[in-house]
């Protein structure tokens, strides 16, 4: 089991063009034999790309929008009263780097990790 915390910089509570509101933090959980270790790959913008070996959303994403909250506040006891919280399943994950050498040591890592945890290409 692998947790991934991310902290935005977008804390002035603007909308997006659609309406909704920009997440500022936000935890993964993912089981890495539900990975499927042929589709991790460096995608454009040096980010690493991985997708479930199966569509049915194994990855726990969980984000909040208020300005308050950072990664570090969701760990906190109590850190989360009263916050809007959003859960989903989904069936793939992004990983944003700063370089392209620093995403492709990570997605080797991760593809070998995932291998050594069990997971398995998808079954069609």
């Amino acid at each position: 089991m692998v947790v991934i915390t991310t902290d935005f910089p977008y804390r002035d509570g603007k909308r997006l063009a659609n309406g909704g509101i920009r997440d500022t933090a936000s935890i993964d959980i993912i089981d890495l034999r539900d990975i499927n270790p042929e589709s991790v790959k460096v995608g454009a913008y040096n980010k690493v790309e991985f997708e479930t070996t199966d569509p049915s959303g194994k990855i726990d994403s969980i984000a909040w929008s208020d300005p308050s909250v950072t990664s570090s506040r969701v760990f906190s006891p109590g850190g989360l009263a009263q916050v809007k919280t959003i859960e989903m399943f989904v069936a793939y994950g992004v990983l944003s780097f700063n370089s392209v050498e620093s995403a492709q040591r990570f997605a080797t890592a991760l593809k070998h990790a995932v291998t050594l945890c069990g997971g398995t290409t998808a079954p069609f």
